[in-house]
């Protein structure tokens, strides 16, 4: 691979990788929403919190807590009737590994998301491995706008002014 082209991949790899936590953090603060708002979160309890400047504090909430986006995930499905839950393993797995892996180049210039397990005896498993092509990304990314559309469709009968 020429440097240009080796260049080109990565930016390539920059932009869909950028496009993938757009849709990511979305995802996130979609599922936020719809549990805030079933909760009875309200509008001027929400503009409050994005009022807030660095050291004032804010009420613990679904917006504010500390919950991993796995444990959002479940909380989500947790309050909906079987058929309207959602497959969001996918999503955790990848945005786990991306977290807590490491992203490495293989011999075919392709990237690669490795994750390892804790190590036991000085040793590590490897827990998780993808190549992170621009197909596999956006597939990714059309996964949690569907995902993102359909906790949308769900709010409307939370929404309070």
């Amino acid at each position: 691979m020429s440097q240009e082209e080796t260049l080109a991949a990565l930016n390539q790899y920059a932009a869909d990788l950028g496009r993938f936590w757009l849709n990511f953090n979305s995802l996130e603060f979609i599922l936020r929403l719809f549990l805030a708002r079933k909760a009875g979160m309200g509008t001027t309890e929400f503009v409050q919190i994005r009022g807030k400047e660095v050291g004032q504090s804010a009420v613990e909430n679904p917006i504010t807590d500390w919950r991993t986006f796995g444990t959002l995930c479940a909380d989500y499905n947790k309050g909906m009737p079987i058929p309207e839950r959602l497959d969001f393993s996918r999503i955790v797995a990848i945005r786990d590994a991306l977290a807590h892996g490491r992203v490495l180049g293989d011999e075919s210039g392709n990237l690669v998301v490795v994750k390892y397990s804790r190590p036991k005896a000085r040793t590590v498993t490897v827990e998780f491995k993808q190549v992170l092509s621009p197909a596999y990304l956006q597939v990714l990314s059309d996964e949690m706008t569907t995902l993102s559309h359909r906790i949308t469709s769900m709010i409307g009968p939370y929404m309070k002014r």
